[in-house]
C-alpha cells in the first residue's frame, strides 16, 4: 500500500535465500533479506511502511509477487542491471515482468533458464 507519509522504513538488501534442513531437503527461491522481514513485521502495526533496497533483475517472479503485495511501499526498490546501473521498478517497467518474455530471468529468451538462448 502507497502511503503520502511514511513514518517506518526499512533499508537493506533484498535477496534470494537457499535453505538446507538438516535431513538434507531444501527450499530454494525464497525471498530473503533483513528489511524485508522487517517491514512485513512492521504492517501489523501501521499501513506507512516503505522498504528501501536493492534486487537484481534475475529475482525469481515469486519473490517479486510477494514484494508487490500491497502492504507497504515499494517506491524505494531499486533493481541493479547487469551493466551495474540501478533503476526503479517503476523506471525499467519490471513491475510486473513482460519484457522478459514472462519467464523472470530477464534475458527474453521466455523459458526462465537464465542463458538467454531461447531454448
Amino acid at each position: 500500500m502507497m502511503s503520502s507519509a511514511v513514518t517506518f522504513v526499512a533499508a537493506s538488501a533484498t535477496v534470494v535465500d537457499e535453505v538446507e534442513y538438516p535431513d538434507g531437503s531444501r527450499h530454494t527461491g525464497l525471498l530473503g533479506g533483513s528489511a524485508v522481514f522487517t517491514v512485513f513485521g512492521m504492517c501489523v502495526h501501521t499501513t506507512e511502511a516503505a522498504l528501501v533496497s536493492k534486487r537484481g533483475v534475475d529475482m525469481p517472479r515469486t519473490c517479486l509477487r510477494q514484494l508487490h503485495c500491497g502492504l507497504f511501499d515499494v517506491a524505494g526498490l531499486w533493481i541493479v542491471g547487469p551493466d551495474g546501473e540501478c533503476r526503479t521498478e517503476a523506471a525499467h517497467g519490471l513491475l510486473f515482468p513482460d519484457h522478459s518474455g514472462g519467464d523472470g530471468d530477464g534475458n527474453g529468451d521466455g523459458n526462465g533458464d537464465g542463458d538467454g538462448d531461447g531454448g
